[in-house]
């Protein structure tokens, strides 16, 4: 409602004054718009699933949903090299485990975590995600990933 004011009361003005106070009004509302890093909220954490899964190699864990990129790559180890080995296709997804110790992997919060799932393309194909595609806080997951 003060912007409309403003405006009507820029229209008996100048030209030149007019076009200053409006630059300066859209310099206003620019800077209010702008959050600073250090007042941002931090990301919600992941939440248990309600489910456990056995790893191909037989353990059994707790899974954990966590939301993600979609789609998301899913690789053969914690490392980009490994190649891709299938996708995670939703924006939720399951996870079982984390891996602090792969390769950097971008990440301003946890750079070297990935975290191990089953990918949903091709269906039975395990691997990790590198924690940058995971919108979630991955704190929660359990800490006991393989290689």
């Amino acid at each position: 409602m003060h912007t409309i004011v403003r405006r009507q009361a820029l229209h008996h003005r100048s030209p030149r004054t007019r076009l200053a106070a409006l630059a300066v009004t859209g310099l206003t509302s620019a800077a209010l718009i702008t959050v600073p890093a250090a007042t941002a909220r931090a990301a919600s954490p992941c939440w248990d699933a309600g489910f456990s899964r056995t790893t191909p190699w037989g353990y059994t864990a707790r899974a954990f949903y966590c939301r993600n990129v979609s789609p998301t790559p899913v690789y053969g180890a914690a490392t980009y090299g490994s190649g891709q080995v299938g996708t995670l296709n939703t924006a939720t997804s399951w996870f079982l485990c984390k891996f602090d110790g792969g390769e950097n992997n971008g990440s301003p919060a946890h750079p070297t975590r990935w975290i191990y799932t089953q990918a949903d393309t091709p269906a039975n194909t395990w691997g990790y995600v590198p924690d940058k595609k995971v919108y979630s806080e991955t704190d929660a997951i359990g800490n006991w990933c393989f290689l």
